[in-house]
């Protein structure tokens, strides 16, 4: 589930190396199988409700869903210099291997607070320039409680917050695309920087009893929010992590016109 913003953290890579001007990360999900629906059902990932309720005290599992998309990433200074569209610049991120564990559904607090805290370094930003993190938020009742203690130690706790995190997660709206789930979030928080918009999680009514964040510190809205941080920057994060398997964490800023020259990565047309 972590394969989309995988390959965006490669193409970055690739274009910091000198390997490439321009690169394309993507990735699709189809579901043509009904295999993989069984397997999941057994594990008891799947909504039986059909709804997906990221960090809600009712959420019950994930719906599957299809879609795709691609981004075009440039080193900043070329997309300035090339008069492209920008629409958002990734300022680092980080990715690694949950590690052992004790079963497959079991995912590990330690190896994904460590990639929150390797991509904020990567990145050179601080956890209170964040002020809004699109979660991977699967709604599973034991995915969801991990991640949002990990959100807690790395982005609540100590960090002295100014103004609160937002969270959320674009499963709510149109389910999980597994492989192609993080390429849903970026576009997702991309969109949120450009029109200053903090989007509602629809499905979310009443924090999961197994989450335990301080409302002033950490919270889920349920309304659009205007986005005028005090720091005067617009920061997202982005979670996607694998089914006991590879941890992904990415940092993005908005982009201003009045902006020159820059070594970051960006998303444009």
């Amino acid at each position: 589930c972590s394969s989309g913003l995988v390959a965006t953290l490669q193409a970055i890579q690739a274009l910091e190396a000198g390997e490439c001007e321009l690169a394309l990360a993507g990735a699709s999900n189809v579901l043509i199988s009904p295999t993989s629906f069984i397997v999941l059902c057994r594990l008891g990932a799947l909504s039986p409700s059909g709804r997906s309720r990221p960090f809600d005290a009712d959420a019950d599992g994930y719906v599957r869903a299809e879609g795709g998309g691609v981004l075009v990433l440039k080193p900043l200074v070329r997309a300035i210099a090339d008069g492209n569209r920008i629409h958002g610049v990734i300022m680092g991120g980080a990715y690694g291997h949950d590690g052992r564990g004790s079963g497959l559904t079991m995912p590990r607090m330690a190896a994904q607070e460590r990639i929150m805290k390797s991509a904020l370094a990567n990145a050179r930003a601080t956890p209170a320039d964040v002020t809004f993190l699109e979660a991977h938020g699967t709604g599973t009742p034991v995915g969801d409680p991990t991640e949002a203690e990990s959100i807690q130690r790395v982005y609540g706790a100590g960090q002295n917050r100014v103004e609160p995190l937002y969270v959320g997660a674009v499963k709510g709206n149109i389910g999980h695309l597994e492989i192609a789930s993080g390429i849903a979030s970026i576009i997702k928080a991309t969109l949120a920087l450009k029109q200053g918009s903090i989007p509602a999680n629809p499905g979310f009514s009443k924090l999961s009893p197994h989450i335990e964040w301080d409302p002033e510190e950490i919270t889920v809205p349920t309304e659009a929010v205007d986005w005028n941080p005090a720091s005067g920057s617009r920061i997202a994060a982005i979670n996607s992590f694998g089914l006991s398997g590879t941890n992904a964490h990415l940092i993005l800023r908005e982009y201003s016109e009045a902006e020159g020259a820059g070594a970051d990565a960006a998303l444009h047309d």
